[in-house]
């Protein structure tokens, strides 16, 4: 039979370290929601080497008395639960009473804090759960937690911490959600001596300016719902600006920046027939809602919660982000509006947007035209190498008709081909980017005037790590002020205006060391082809149409697209008189 232990607290102090304090943005996390717990208008946190040589979290908070200070390094010990109703109602941030303890036990630790009944402060000094000292000195109303060599005493869990660069831009992820959750607050957050932020605590679109500053302020709507118990306020993107991952998006519920599906959904979706796929909208929306309908408490770190009613919190955020695209659509459009015809306007807006991001599924339109007119099917198509590559004997051979729909080239060289000039372009496209990406040899051009790329702070310290990739890409940058790079050269496949769309896809990715880059870009570079191939629609010139079959002829290039779709259709004489019932 097996004996059971009644572990000692300094060895379950340790276990339950792992769960709440993985890594330097946790305590982090801990701490600034107790200063917030604690009323304070104004936090400074510093990290050095990405916290994990020290953390310092300095507020104005209530502070703790004397007397109670021992306590807050207790397991399960809280000044925000008394009983257990306490736990269907919480308004805290914080409320399990166990980061204290856990930071404590797997780091040096140092609290001193002072309450404004007290003429001078404590600090308690703790290494690895153990009381070093206790002692008296001054410092004005507040608390300082100052957190030094996390997991120094258990190595086989530092082993699992990541690199330095990794681990600083998990706290500037906190840090940004604690600034757009508390717009009132004042806060600094400082890495190796240098400040990255500095809000002054004022409104929720200041802080946005100072976490977001690539955000165009003109391009925020303003979003405000009231009803049913569930307030809705906040700032969503014009369709105008969109990005393309969701690292922009935050959600924040009473005052707690949250990871919610329903939130997410219920914007995304209102947007959904004003973005193209791959693109998502910037938000930050705060829900404000009765804490009994809101389960806080199904996730050990807080990330996660869970509506009692989810079908009435994405219903009045959806109507509320829809209310602000639709005031920003009357504005843009200028056009006269009575309450009955907003639906229609709207569904006519979604036609449009759907109908110009389709224009390169146009071929569709005209093979249909063909399958109408019951085609006859050939078992050995003619002209096999036309559908498969086109080489310099055929295109030399052939005669250009013309253009029609301004979409699709007519050439004859005996046969009828039907070219599509957007999929042909981005073919050639893709190909000649493809070719230098695997050749690490992607040929680039000075700009004249460099170009400045405006980044949030997040995707600063994630440029820092890519540079390499990018310059492997073909963009060479540099930094430019502290929320800025400077491009000097870009790939010449790739017109300038676009490359800023480009690093953004590459600073989407969520690891991108050690894969292929040929493989990493592959996607990337299909967007980006498609975008800057001729359109459906477009006019060109003669000179235009016999450059593209010319080119065509120095490849052995497929006839498809890179999204699979063919690039040309082809008829010999006998299939159209079979058509047209001639035979």
């Amino acid at each position: 039979m097996q004996k059971i232990n009644v572990l000692p607290p300094h060895v379950y102090n340790l276990l339950s370290a792992g769960e709440v304090v993985e890594n330097p943005s946790a305590i982090v996390k801990e701490c600034v929601e107790n200063s917030l717990d604690a009323g304070a208008t104004s936090v400074v946190v510093e990290i050095e080497r990405g916290g994990l040589d020290l953390v310092r979290i300095t507020d104005n908070g209530h502070g703790v008395l004397n007397s109670e200070v021992e306590k807050v390094f207790l397991p399960h010990a809280t000044s925000k639960i008394r009983d257990a109703k306490d736990i269907d109602a919480i308004g805290t941030l914080g409320f399990r009473g166990e980061a204290m303890a856990s930071i404590a036990s797997v780091s040096m630790s140092e609290f001193l804090t002072r309450t404004k009944d007290e003429a001078t402060a404590t600090c308690l000094t703790i290494h690895g759960g153990k009381t070093i000292s206790k002692k008296q000195q001054s410092r004005e109303v507040g608390t300082t937690v100052t957190v030094r060599n996390l997991f120094y005493n258990t190595p086989a869990r530092a082993k699992f911490l990541r690199s330095t660069g990794t681990e600083k831009n998990a706290v500037t992820k906190i840090i940004t959600g604690f600034i757009l959750a508390n717009p009132s607050v004042s806060f600094k957050y400082i890495i190796d001596g240098d400040i990255v932020f500095a809000c002054n605590g004022k409104t929720l679109k200041e802080a946005i300016n100072t976490v977001y500053n690539a955000v165009p302020s003109g391009e925020l709507l303003d979003i405000k719902r009231d009803k049913d118990g569930v307030k809705v306020h906040g700032f969503v993107s014009s369709p105008q600006f969109t990005r393309p991952n969701r690292t922009y998006q935050t959600i924040i519920v009473n005052g707690r920046v949250v990871d919610d599906t329903t939130t997410q959904g219920a914007v995304n979706n209102a947007f959904g027939n004003f973005v193209t796929t791959g693109n998502y909208p910037f938000f930050v929306l705060c829900i404000e809602i009765n804490p009994e309908f809101v389960d806080v408490n199904i996730h050990p770190r807080k990330l996660n919660i869970k509506f009692s009613n989810p079908d009435l919190v994405s219903t009045i955020v959806h109507d509320a982000v829809m209310s602000g695209i639709d005031g920003y659509l009357k504005q843009k459009h200028t056009v006269n509006f009575d309450k009955n015809k907003d639906t229609e306007f709207l569904e006519r807006m979604a036609f449009f947007k759907a109908a110009d991001n389709n224009k390169v599924m146009a071929a569709d339109n005209i093979m249909n035209h063909f399958d109408l007119m019951e085609r006859p099917v050939v078992k050995k198509p003619v002209q096999k190498s036309v559908q498969q590559t086109m080489d310099t004997e055929t295109v030399q051979s052939v005669r250009v008709l013309g253009t029609i729909f301004d979409t699709y080239i007519l050439v004859d060289d005996g046969a009828l081909h039907i070219i599509d000039q957007h999929a042909a372009h981005e073919r050639l496209l893709f190909d000649q980017m493809m070719l230098d990406v695997k050749a690490n040899n992607i040929p680039t051009q000075k700009l004249l005037s460099p170009m400045t790329l405006a980044l949030s702070v997040q995707e600063m310290q994630r440029v820092e790590s890519l540079i390499s990739v990018l310059e492997d890409c073909g963009i060479v940058m540099q930094p430019f002020g502290t929320n800025a790079y400077r491009i000097t050269h870009v790939p010449m496949i790739i017109q300038s205006g676009d490359i800023d769309s480009l690093v953004s896809l590459v600073l989407g990715e969520k690891d991108i060391r050690g894969a292929k880059l040929s493989d990493l870009m592959r996607e990337k570079i299909i967007k980006h082809c498609c975008h800057l191939a001729v359109r459906a629609g477009d006019k060109i010139s003669n000179k235009d149409i016999s450059d593209l079959l010319n080119r065509f002829a120095k490849k052995d290039t497929p006839l498809v697209c890179p999204h699979g779709r063919p690039i040309v259709i082809s008829f010999t004489k006998q299939e159209i008189e079979k058509m047209i019932a001639r035979r």
